[in-house]
């Protein structure tokens, strides 16, 4: 199906999601390229510690799930490599946006060289993006994100 046909598909609310995933992935390139990461992660009010999602109903979860998804197929189609810390600083904020906690985890792999990096994001039970291969990893920190 061709990439047009799909944004026919789409909802109102979900193209609007698409264009503020867009600008989230835009700004989150700016952030992870010329911002330290501790500031970057006050900013999005990311709270250190090992923490544990909020609970979701099945609506909070569709919401969630709807955001993670329609990141991560913006993310695809960016000019530039979407990594998977800009999709999660992406997805957090707009959950933020819209009342739902979330908690991004990072976590370190070695390899010959050193060490590979991944985040992946949780809401309620569930990985939003970030989800392929994080089980290689081994987790060194948890943010949570409060509800706004």
């Amino acid at each position: 199906m061709r990439t047009l046909e799909r944004v026919r598909r789409l909802t109102w609310a979900q193209r609007r999601l698409v264009l503020e995933a867009a600008a989230g992935l835009v700004s989150a390139l700016l952030q992870v390229r010329l911002v330290p990461f501790w500031r970057v992660a006050a900013w999005h009010g990311w709270e250190s510690g090992n923490a544990k999602p909020s609970a979701l109903d099945d609506e909070q979860l569709a919401v969630a799930r709807d955001v993670g998804r329609l990141v991560s197929a913006v993310g695809r189609r960016t000019p530039w490599k979407s990594t998977c810390l800009m999709q999660s600083l992406t997805v957090a904020t707009l959950l933020r946006r819209r009342g739902l906690g979330s908690v991004t985890h990072l976590g370190l792999a070695p390899k010959e060289d050193g060490y590979d990096a991944h985040s992946w994001t949780v809401a309620g039970e569930r990985i939003l993006v970030g989800a392929a291969g994080h089980r290689r990893f081994t987790m060194v920190a948890s943010y949570r994100v409060s509800p706004a």
